[in-house]
């Protein structure tokens, strides 16, 4: 279940923090701008949109200029 402070919302904040609260195959669309500097990060936030994200979900990540 979604806490009632992420539901039909939109959120704006460090989604390392952000993204504990999310329970698994909870959220319909992730949009972000990630300013990470090393590939690693962007691992991180392909692995937790695979977990966060619901059946049929997407995620756009603005990636660079």
């Amino acid at each position: 279940m979604i806490p009632g402070e992420f539901l039909n919302t939109i959120t704006t904040g460090d989604s390392r923090q952000l993204s504990k609260r999310l329970p698994d195959n909870s959220v319909s669309l992730a949009l972000c701008d990630p300013i990470y500097k090393r590939f690693e990060d962007y691992e991180w936030l392909a692995r937790e949109c695979e977990r966060v994200l619901a059946p049929g979900g997407s995620v756009i990540a603005q990636c660079g200029n």
